[in-house]
């Protein structure tokens, strides 16, 4: 059978479909992964063959006005890097990023077109997103599967094109000529537990987290028990890119975290390593360690609320400290979690050094959370393996007959 997977060009939203694409080959299915530059170096570190999609986020202004903050590009507008594009694309207003996701899922069709022509999919996957997965699906007549990241908020009363207005989909449909429908899932895969899930979800499955991070090795220090409880520190991938530097308070919880009775680990990318500069002697920095190598020795974890490290501290069972900026997608995450007990959620309005350091020495001390993180973890591990999910997705794309069909043409 021929899986595709659609993907965004962020690793929060790539990282959590892994071990079910994983699961896919090792059945003997093949398997590809479509997504644009920005995500193609995750894509193939996994093992798994990726499709370059040549859309991404590009929220340059169209007109010829300097967008400031870097060199002229050929078209007489500033140069903008790529972090900035995200940050602009994730603060925009909501029309401005329907209509850029609009934009995007056409670009992606485009894309997409000479595979599908060739290489036609039996399986369509992707997140909530891209609208080009259902179209894609539609075109070719194969089944689309939506995959949750996390318990994403906007699917309390969930649709596929959720995220778009329905002129705009209706717009999308006629152009490739595919029939309006409120809903385009046949399935929708949750990797959340039941008490962190959205509700009123039509056929979801319910999925075990595996936690997927990214590659990396296992430093000799990590085999070993800590002589103090081991902290976990992490600022995410994307936060500070968003939101800008004024959110990066690294510096300061380090500070406050180093206070207590307890070893901090600070799980950092190159650049936040270079930026936190000096730390006291009980903080180790680490540049590019995946959590799912880390958070197993930890007794806590403190972060901004990403549904990545939420989700891969539930499956693990360590409590959680979520430091939530602005988003309100963390915010979400934060308060799911600190509903099941498993941690604390520190208020925006609240963040300081003090707070999180005090919600930290709670959650070591207290062991009401340690229990509420194991509870949460035994539930997860209840859950169906990718493995398990693998098969019933089999029999959504066969029909029950174990041989999926290629019939429809695509022009």
């Amino acid at each position: 059978m021929r899986v595709l997977f659609i993907t965004m060009p962020a690793v929060p939203h790539w990282f959590p479909m892994v071990p079910l694409a994983w699961g896919f080959r090792a059945a003997g299915h093949e398997v590809r992964v479509a997504g644009s530059p920005p995500i193609l170096g995750a894509i193939a570190s996994t093992g798994l063959a990726a499709v370059p999609l040549t859309t991404g986020y590009d929220s340059r202004p169209r007109s010829r006005q300097s967008t400031g903050g870097g060199a002229p590009a050929a078209d007489g507008a500033a140069e903008v890097s790529a972090d900035e594009k995200l940050r602009r694309f994730m603060t925009s207003q909501p029309d401005a990023m329907v209509n850029k996701l609009a934009s995007q899922a056409e670009a992606m069709v485009t894309d997409l077109l000479p595979l599908i022509r060739d290489w036609r999919p039996d399986l369509v996957l992707a997140d909530p997103i891209p609208f080009a997965a259902p179209l894609i699906a539609e075109m070719v007549g194969a089944p689309f599967v939506r995959m949750l990241w996390g318990p994403v908020m906007f699917l309390e009363n969930p649709q596929t094109a959720a995220v778009l207005p329905p002129e705009v989909v209706a717009k999308l449909c006629a152009r490739y000529g595919v029939t309006v429908r409120d809903d385009y899932a046949a399935r929708t895969i949750d990797p959340c537990p039941p008490r962190m899930s959205t509700g009123n979800v039509p056929n979801r499955i319910f999925m075990q987290y595996v936690p997927y991070n990214g590659p990396g090795e296992l430093p000799p220090w990590l085999v070993a028990a800590g002589e103090r409880p081991r902290v976990c520190l992490t600022w995410g991938t994307s936060t500070a890119r968003m939101l800008g530097d004024e959110t990066f308070l690294l510096p300061q919880i380090v500070t406050g975290l180093a206070g207590l009775d307890v070893e901090v680990v600070v799980a950092a990318n190159a650049a936040d390593r270079q930026r936190l500069g000096p730390v006291p002697e009980n903080v180790r920095v680490m540049e590019s360690l995946p959590l799912n190598l880390l958070l197993p020795t930890c007794a806590a974890v403190v972060h901004t609320g990403g549904s990545g490290t939420t989700l891969t501290a539930a499956a693990l069972g360590v409590p959680q400290v979520a430091v939530v900026e602005r988003f309100g997608e963390q915010r979400f995450n934060a308060e799911k979690m600190a509903a099941a007990g498993a941690g604390i959620r520190v208020a925006p309005e609240d963040i300081s050094a003090t707070t999180v350091t005090a919600a930290t020495s709670a959650v070591l001390t207290d062991t009401s959370f340690r229990t509420a993180a194991a509870e949460l973890s035994a539930e997860i591990r209840a859950l169906p393996t990718p493995a398990e999910v693998v098969g019933a997705l089999v029999e959504v794309a066969t029909g029950g007959s174990g041989r999926a069909g290629r019939n429809r043409r695509v022009a």
